[in-house]
């Protein structure tokens, strides 16, 4: 962290003779996402003649406009530009005092906008209007990885019970031909079958073995060699849309109950939570259950049919082995853009990349923020408000928001705050490498496994 005395906060009142008047007061203001030219951003609107009421001919407003987009990129582009005009407010009026108004994402614009420490050391106090302040965690990515490898391993076992039972019946399919001819009876039925059962194991370990040899093995290497790449992708991703931690500006910020904006993100946060998580192991145990099954019926089943019946069987299982994947190929799809599509819009999320390494999380006050006041209104709307916009939008229409905006700023500018500033950001640390080859072996039974790994 960066960590600033506020001596230029104090040496302003230490020198002030009584005779000077009072240093000019900049109200910026920041709109919302997709409010461009905001109605309560406009001098004549209640909201700004309250507070000039309140605080006298020496505030000014700055009007700060900025795309408006629910994108990530567009309130980090929108901080970066609200950083400059601030340093251009300080330059020619060295000695003003600047408090900073935003409400919903321009809240969040405001906290890309102190990631300079320079600037966050001019800024005398923040007001925060119904703001759903995003944070961001790293999505443990390396848990699908080990599933996908896992998964891998479970299709090699798939394909050695298949290519067993196929290798095993065409043989002895053929010996029960022609032993058949040359020695009738039933004895040779029965030696087939036993026979088939005492091969039956062993060709699965066999080719099993040479799956792993041939292409499991590749691809955990390959899945290895990603893990290397997406954690420091991650951590960038983090660094860049992760916003500030923030000590030593006074907070003020505002929520209102009921309100339709933070419903909204928590509901789309819980619905892509519920898709990683319970459709991913979904995923993965369908590929299990599609390993073991066919283990099942391939070795048990035959023994209880009759020759009429085993065409049957053998359609049945085809069915099985075709519906299956289609089954497990349509969770993961789910499991890939059911998170995309519900949660990337509301969060502002744009590639499938962010969605899957960031975990974004949203909270009525910002992590770390000190001093911090936290203020709830009850926004009540009258019913031809009802139809046409909702109480996440009409909080500064509330003039009990406008007179606690007009108060807290008043005290602030009369008792100076002389605490000093930080800008700093969360520590993500990354978990260990993952075991692939636990992940390789986990899908075989713990008797069977010791025979591959030691």
């Amino acid at each position: 962290m960066h960590l600033l005395d506020s001596k230029t906060r104090t040496e302003r009142s230490c020198a002030d003779p009584a005779n000077l008047s009072p240093p000019a007061v900049f109200a910026v203001l920041v709109h919302e996402t997709w409010a461009r030219n905001a109605e309560w951003c406009r001098e004549n609107s209640d909201f700004c003649r309250q507070l000039r009421d309140s605080l006298g001919s020496s505030l000014n407003f700055d009007v700060f406009q900025w795309s408006g987009f629910n994108l990530h990129r567009a309130r980090i582009i929108a901080g970066s530009r609200l950083t400059s005009r601030l340093r251009s407010i300080v330059s020619k009026h060295p000695d003003a005092r600047i408090v900073l108004i935003g409400h919903s994402h321009g809240g969040n614009v405001i906290r890309y906008a102190l990631k300079s420490a320079e600037i966050a050391s001019r800024v005398t106090g923040v007001v925060t209007l119904a703001t759903p302040f995003i944070g961001l965690a790293s999505r443990p990515f390396k848990h699908w990885l080990y599933l996908m490898t896992g998964a891998f391993a479970a299709s090699a076992l798939v394909l050695s019970i298949v290519f067993a039972f196929l290798l095993l019946g065409t043989v002895l399919v053929h010996v029960f031909f022609y032993a058949k001819t040359i020695f009738p009876g039933s004895p040779v039925r029965v030696f087939a079958q036993k026979a088939f059962q005492l091969a039956f194991i062993p060709t699965i370990a066999g080719l099993f073995a040479l799956c792993l040899w041939l292409y499991v093995q590749r691809i955990g290497r390959f899945i290895a060699a990603i893990e290397t790449k997406l954690g420091p992708l991650q951590d960038e991703m983090i660094t860049t849309i992760d916003p500030p931690v923030i000590e030593g500006i006074p907070l003020l910020s505002i929520e209102v109950r009921a309100d339709e904006a933070r419903f909204a993100l928590r509901a789309a946060s819980v619905c892509s939570e519920w898709a990683h998580r319970t459709v991913s192991n979904t995923f993965f145990n369908g590929f299990v259950l599609f390993a073991l099954l066919p283990l099942a019926t391939m070795y048990f089943f035959p023994l209880f049919l009759p020759n009429s019946a085993l065409d049957s069987y053998l359609v049945a299982l085809g069915l099985v082995f075709v519906v299956v994947p289609l089954l497990v190929g349509l969770l993961l799809f789910l499991s890939v853009f059911f998170p995309r599509v519900i949660k990337a819009p509301i969060f502002g999320e744009e590639t499938i990349v962010q969605t899957w390494l960031l975990q974004s999380i949203q909270s009525p006050e910002p992590v770390g923020w000190m001093p911090n006041t936290h203020r709830k209104f009850v926004v009540n709307t009258k019913w031809w408000h009802s139809w046409r916009t909702i109480k996440h939008s009409l909080v500064y229409a509330n003039p009990e928001v406008a007179n606690c905006v007009a108060s807290w700023v008043n005290v602030l500018l009369t008792n100076e705050f002389t605490g000093p500033v930080s800008v700093g950001s969360l520590i993500h640390v990354q978990p260990p490498p993952t075991n692939f080859e636990e992940a390789i072996y986990g899908v075989l039974p713990p008797p069977v496994r010791k025979y591959f790994t030691d």
